[in-house]
């Protein structure tokens, strides 16, 4: 049973964004986060005592999971926290094969290089490559020597879940910093800590989706359970008839909050529902839209980017690599 405390917080009528996020938070959610801070520090985990932006946004993701129940949010941190160390999640992503994270992109999420409303990425998801053959082979290229210098859990995470771990962390470390570095969205003082979704199922028969249900589901663990609150609007669209069955089970798999972000849209809702959060000129066209981006595309990048980042040589996009959108010292971004 939540605590009074959360009950309270989950009473107060502000709950559209960026009510809740660092910067817009009411008196009974900041004292939420503080005692949250002050039960991490008396179970062992150190640096919480004081204020610090980056660990305060990354700690309101977990509260605001779980409702603002503070014991459940530290379960699900601590959790989060032991995985990582087992798989050493940074070095992963640090070390991964440039080559083989290209390769592993191809399969899951990917960013279009522009932004919803509120600042936040926009990514496309068409898992129509995804089958069998196309995990298994995913797991042969995360046992190739030199795949990354990570070590792993013994097997307890398997291969092709930890290659979708460093595909998220990308949204993470690169894609959410180098948004909230942009002034032109509403809400700018807030960090980006959401993204926008289009998940495409169109074409894919009932055969492929049982065949996947299993990774699918471990899919959907993952992002609910280690990446909590880092989805905002998740829209799928294409669905054939047979879906609201495999929706059924995608609803078990995932925490509350995040299924109140579904949306199956049909073919004639597409467009309308996408503009509810996202300019035209951030929509691919195949939606309805006027970005001229496919999946599998590198991400196209807004104008409002071009003009605040300095390019190097010849370079004018970002690569397909593992990218990291970090602070310089004494330069800031």
């Amino acid at each position: 049973m939540a605590s009074a405390s959360s009950q309270a917080v989950n009473a107060d009528p502000a709950s559209q964004y960026p009510a809740g996020h660092y910067g817009s938070l009411n008196t009974q959610q900041q004292e939420a986060l503080e005692s949250f801070k002050s039960l991490l520090t008396k179970r062992g985990y150190p640096g919480f005592e004081s204020s610090a932006p980056l660990q305060d946004i990354k700690l309101l993701r977990f509260l605001r999971a779980r409702r603002w129940d503070v014991e459940a949010a530290y379960a699900q941190f601590h959790d989060t926290e032991t995985w990582r160390q087992a798989n050493e999640i940074d070095t992963l992503y640090e070390t991964i094969d440039a080559d083989a994270y290209k390769k592993l992109r191809s399969l899951y999420p990917q960013w279009t290089g522009r932004r919803d409303r509120v600042g936040a990425p926009v990514y496309v998801w068409r898992p129509q490559a995804l089958n069998g053959q196309a995990v298994a082979e995913s797991e042969l290229v995360a046992a190739k020597p030199g795949f990354s210098r990570s070590r792993t859990d013994g097997g307890k995470t398997s291969a092709s879940l930890l290659c979708f771990a460093a595909l998220y962390e990308n949204l993470l470390r690169f894609t959410q910093p180098l948004a909230t570095q942009l002034p032109d969205r509403a809400h700018a003082a807030v960090p980006v800590t959401l993204s926008t979704y289009i998940m495409d199922v169109s074409g894919i028969g009932v055969m492929q989706f049982w065949s996947l249900k299993g990774h699918i589901h471990t899919l959907a663990y993952l992002a609910s359970a280690h990446y909590p609150e880092t989805l905002g609007a998740i829209f799928i669209v294409g669905a054939p008839p047979f879906f609201s069955t495999v929706f059924g089970w995608i609803k078990g798999w995932l925490d509350p909050v995040t299924v109140s972000k579904i949306r199956i849209v049909s073919r004639d809702e597409v467009l309308p529902a996408l503009e509810e959060v996202a300019d035209g000129g951030s929509i691919p066209k195949m939606y309805g839209g006027d970005l001229d981006w496919t999946f599998g595309d590198a991400p196209v990048i807004d104008p409002y980017l071009k003009d605040v980042i300095s390019w190097d040589g010849e370079q004018s996009s970002f690569p397909l690599a593992p990218l990291v959108w970090e602070p310089v010292e004494g330069k800031g971004y």
